[in-house]
C-alpha cells in the first residue's frame, strides 16, 4: 500500500493562504506524523483537476453513498473529491464507492458544517470549488452544464453560479425551485437565501481567499450560507442555470436557539456592510427577513406566540418585506406547496 509523507511541503505551500488547524488530520488511517495513503489523496498522484468537490459530513453513512454515487455518474470528469468528516461516530469510509479516489479529511472534534466546508476549501487545489451536502444528489449533467457556464460566462463579474433544484421532502409533495437569471439577484438575496448553495454552488476558489468575502463563518450554527452570499452579493453578480440539476433532501427541524444566535450575529456583522452597499430601507428589509427566518424556526417547533411576535416585529421593520412574505406564502398555498408554506420558506 503506497504511502507518502503529508508533511512540510503541504503546510508550507498553503500557509500563505490558510494554515490548517492542528485539530485537522488528513488520513486514510489515523497516524501520527501526518502520513497519508495516496489512494485517498488523488491530488498526490494526478494533475490538478479543474474542480474540487467538497462534501462535509457528520455520520449519515446511510445517505453519503448516494451523494458519492451521484458524483461518479457525472458526465464531466475533470474533478477531485474531498470528504471532510466532522468527527463522526460512524465509520463513514464504509460509504465510499469502490475505486473512487477520495481525499478524506477528519476533524478530531466536531466543529460544525462551516468549519468542515472551510477545511475542504483550504485543502482544494483546483481553480473551482463545487459544494455538495452529504444527503443531497446531483443529476448526471450537473457539473458539465455548470462548468460550461463558468468557462463561457459573458461577465467577468460572475464568480459563482447556482442551478435550479428539486426539493425532496418526507411526507410532502416534492417541489421544483426554479431560479431565473435576472439582474436583481442582490435584492432577492436580501429577502431570502433561495439558491441552496450547499449543493448547487460552483465558485472560483479565489473567492474564498478574498478578504471582502472569505470563508464561511464558523461561529454561525445556522444560516452560514446566507451570510456568505451577502458578502458575495456586494461585490459580484450571480450566475444562474435554470435547469434543475440537483435534488435537495429536506429533513430535521432547526433549534430556535441556534437560529436566534445566528440571526443576531449575522445582523451585527453585516449591518454596516448593508448600509454601505444598499439603502437604509433595504437594510431594514433584511433585518425583517431575519425576523421571519426566526419566526419560521419557532413555528416549526410549535412556538406559535413567539412566531407571531416575530412576524409582527418584521412587519414594523419593513412593511414592504412583510407583504412580500405574505404574498409568498399565499402563492405557495395556491400552488399546493403546503409543506414550504407552513415552514414559511425552505431552510435545510
Amino acid at each position: 500500500m503506497p504511502y507518502g509523507t503529508f508533511g512540510s511541503f503541504f503546510f508550507k505551500k498553503r500557509s500563505s493562504r490558510w494554515p490548517l488547524s492542528s485539530s485537522v488530520v488528513v488520513i486514510s488511517c489515523i497516524a501520527q506524523g501526518f502520513t497519508i495513503n495516496k489512494d485517498f489523496a488523488p491530488w498526490l498522484n494526478r494533475p490538478m483537476a479543474k474542480a474540487s468537490i467538497i462534501i462535509p459530513v457528520y455520520n449519515r453513512t446511510d445517505v453519503l453513498a448516494r451523494a458519492l454515487n451521484s458524483i461518479q455518474a457525472q458526465s464531466w470528469r475533470d474533478y477531485d473529491v474531498i470528504v471532510v468528516d466532522d468527527a463522526s461516530t460512524e465509520d463513514i469510509t464504509k460509504s465510499f464507492p469502490a475505486n473512487m479516489p477520495i481525499t478524506y479529511i477528519r476533524h478530531e472534534r466536531n466543529k460544525g458544517a462551516s468549519a468542515a466546508r472551510n477545511t475542504g476549501i483550504k485543502t482544494a487545489q483546483s481553480p473551482f470549488v463545487a459544494l455538495l451536502d452529504s444527503d443531497d444528489t446531483w443529476h448526471p449533467l450537473k457539473l458539465e452544464k455548470q462548468m460550461q457556464f463558468m468557462e463561457g460566462r459573458h461577465s467577468e463579474n460572475i464568480k459563482a453560479s447556482f442551478t435550479s433544484f428539486n426539493m425532496i421532502r418526507p411526507n410532502a409533495r416534492n417541489v421544483v425551485r426554479y431560479l431565473k437569471p435576472r439582474k436583481n439577484w442582490k435584492e432577492i438575496i436580501i429577502d431570502v437565501c433561495s439558491v441552496s448553495p450547499g449543493s448547487t454552488l460552483v465558485a472560483e476558489r479565489t473567492l474564498f481567499e478574498d478578504g471582502n468575502i472569505g470563508l464561511y463563518d464558523e461561529n454561525l450554527p445556522r444560516l452560514e450560507d446566507w451570510d456568505w452570499l451577502l458578502r458575495y452579493a456586494t461585490k459580484h453578480d450571480f450566475g444562474i442555470i435554470q435547469e434543475p440539476l440537483c435534488d435537495v433532501y429536506v429533513s430535521g427541524t432547526p433549534q430556535t436557539e441556534a437560529v436566534a444566535q445566528s440571526v443576531e450575529r449575522i445582523w451585527a456583522k453585516n449591518r454596516r456592510l448593508l448600509l454601505a452597499n444598499f439603502s437604509r430601507g433595504t437594510a431594514q428589509k433584511f433585518r425583517a427577513s431575519l425576523d421571519f427566518e426566526l419566526a419560521g424556526a419557532a413555528f416549526r417547533r410549535r412556538e406559535i406566540f413567539k412566531a407571531l411576535g416575530l412576524v409582527v416585529s418584521g412587519a414594523f421593520r419593513s412593511p414592504q418585506r412583510f407583504w412580500s412574505f405574505i404574498k409568498r406564502i399565499y402563492h405557495k398555498f395556491r400552488d399546493g406547496d403546503y409543506g414550504t408554506s407552513l415552514s414559511l420558506w425552505r431552510r435545510k
